[in-house]
């Protein structure tokens, strides 16, 4: 599984809200016939609009929550796997004032 943030590690402080997206990509499947994966859910979206508000550093997480269905007996068995992602940014100001 391949879960990333994508978009900067630095910022002006004119450059906010900072804008996000998560980017996945399933490498891998179980081998047994009969079975899927889908996204359940990312949080806080497929897009992250964070407004930052000061200088500083500070952390954006995101997550994903991803449903695995295979056959089980004479039915269908489903387990839900969650994945997470941090990045630091680092915001830097912009203005000097006394």
């Amino acid at each position: 599984m391949r879960l990333e943030l994508i978009r900067p590690d630095r910022l002006g402080h004119r450059q906010l809200p900072a804008r996000y997206s998560i980017e996945y990509e399933i490498t891998f499947l179980p081998e047994t016939s009969g079975t899927s994966a889908e996204v359940a859910y990312l949080y806080p979206g497929p897009r992250i609009r964070d407004d930052l508000g000061a200088a500083g550093e500070f952390t954006v997480r995101g997550a994903l929550a991803l449903r695995l269905t295979y056959p089980c007996g004479s039915g269908l068995a489903s387990v839900v796997n969650v994945y997470t992602v941090e990045k630091k940014v680092k915001v830097y100001a912009t203005v000097v004032t006394d």
